[in-house]
């Protein structure tokens, strides 16, 4: 009888063809990780900048008085008038024109706004929704970042 001392051929191929097989996979793995943390990085920028923005609405709204709460210009608009007597007004309207302003002043600096809207609601309740978007294009090809914030608003009634 003859012993073996090593592997034949067939053995060896079919070894070589299962870890490309492996090695194939986790690449494509490990370039899907890698692909998510980095728009995970881009979307942290933009929900900070835009909960600042958001925070800075909420504050000069509660200033406002609920008999002078109108929406001249549509849904993205809003205007009041605050505690001191200062007429107040939020939207879009500007350069650049997805940014959002207060009394025509830049509200937030470095928040791009893909779409704003106040709702009117009951019981003295201004309800805001603002939605930051963003086109990343990488080597997989381009993919859509959209970071929705929403909050209501309770303001005085004198």
């Amino acid at each position: 009888m003859r012993t073996r001392h090593g592997f034949t051929l067939i053995e060896m191929v079919i070894t070589m063809v299962i870890l490309g097989l492996l090695l194939g996979g986790s690449t494509h793995l490990i370039t899907n990780v890698m692909r998510a943390w980095t728009l995970g990085q881009e979307l942290i920028p933009m929900t900070s900048q835009g909960g600042l923005a958001m925070e800075r609405m909420v504050r000069e709204i509660r200033r406002g008085r609920w008999s002078t709460v109108s929406q001249p210009s549509g849904t993205g608009s809003l205007q009041f008038t605050n505690d001191q007597g200062q007429v107040m007004r939020i939207d879009q309207t500007g350069a650049p024109a997805d940014a959002i302003y207060l009394n025509g002043q830049l509200l937030a600096p470095g928040v791009q706004v893909n779409s704003l809207e106040f709702t009117l609601l009951a019981d003295q309740v201004v309800g805001i929704a603002l939605i930051m978007s963003r086109t990343d294009t990488g080597r997989t090809g381009q993919v859509e970042l959209e970071v929705p914030l929403r909050s209501a608003v309770h303001v005085r009634n004198n």
